[in-house]
């Protein structure tokens, strides 16, 4: 959505739209193909370690989008009427230890260096959002989420193909 339209109030009322478009459909296809490759170039205990640990990480990862950017949007103007604000100390400290916990799933601790892949995606990623929406939508969040995600399962393999 971010480059169908010309100006942030034409990208945010495309995101507004609930129903899927040709991007989106285009973008799950991609996706779900993508994870598979990915998943499935792996043997299946260490694939099952990679998915226990790469989904709450990335979640995570995924979550500290509303610490970095505001809502793009007017409480009232959201789908849903919610607009969250940045995170108290102790949801922050919550936060990182529920994504970090899971990485005990991981049978060596040279695949945490996978870890830092969702985080420069995440990185890259909101910056682009802040540039072209000048902060984050609840589409915004579920991109970055599966991306992160991605990019997580990308780096496990980039390491379980290199050792």
């Amino acid at each position: 959505a971010c480059s169908s339209g010309t100006s942030r109030e034409r990208i945010l009322a495309i995101m507004k739209d609930s129903h899927i478009g040709s991007y989106g459909v285009i973008g799950l296809i991609f996706y779900f193909g993508l994870f598979y490759l990915l998943v499935s170039s792996l043997p299946i205990e260490l694939a099952g370690c990679a998915i226990l640990a790469g989904d709450p990480f990335c979640k995570g990862v995924s979550s500290m989008i509303i610490n970095r950017l505001p809502y793009a949007r007017k409480e009232e103007e959201a789908k849903n009427k919610t607009v969250y604000s940045r995170m108290t100390s102790r949801e922050y400290v919550f936060s990182i230890i529920c994504a970090f916990l899971p990485l005990l799933w991981l049978p060596q601790p040279v695949y945490l260096l996978a870890g830092i892949f969702p985080v420069i995606t995440w990185y890259f990623l909101t910056s682009f959002m802040k540039r072209k929406i000048q902060g984050y939508t609840g589409d915004c969040c579920g991109a970055t989420f599966l991306l992160c995600e991605l990019s997580f399962y990308m780096g496990f393999v980039i390491i379980y193909q290199t050792i």
